[in-house]
């Protein structure tokens, strides 16, 4: 039977040598000797290329809009006011629009 004020104690960390898991078990009892790198430069690469891909994006999405704007349709001059209206649009012109917006979200995702 377990004493109710005892200290539970880690498992003991696995033997195999040179592994990971070794070395990942050692890092989370004792945080202060975890070094992981950050790869700051790669990330700010990242950062910029998804940068540089959403402001192409976004012109050819406002290009869109604008095309949408001035149509003789009027339901398509309304995809840029009414999301509804832009959904529906399946096989229409909108379909461009609801495309694009879709394609900026997932890189906005990845940006964030």
């Amino acid at each position: 039977m377990s004493s109710p004020n005892r200290i539970p104690q880690n498992p003991p960390i696995p033997p195999i040598k040179g592994s990971y898991h070794r070395l990942a078990a050692l890092m989370s009892r004792l945080p202060e000797l975890g070094i992981v790198r950050r790869f700051r430069e790669l990330n700010a690469l990242h950062l910029l290329s998804l940068q540089s891909e959403l402001a192409w994006l976004e012109a050819d999405f406002k290009n869109l809009c604008a095309e949408d704007t001035e149509s003789e349709c009027a339901t398509t001059r309304l995809y840029r006011c009414d999301f509804r209206e832009l959904e529906k649009s399946q096989g229409n012109g909108g379909g461009l629009q609801r495309e694009a917006l879709r394609e900026l979200g997932g890189k906005l995702e990845a940006y964030s």
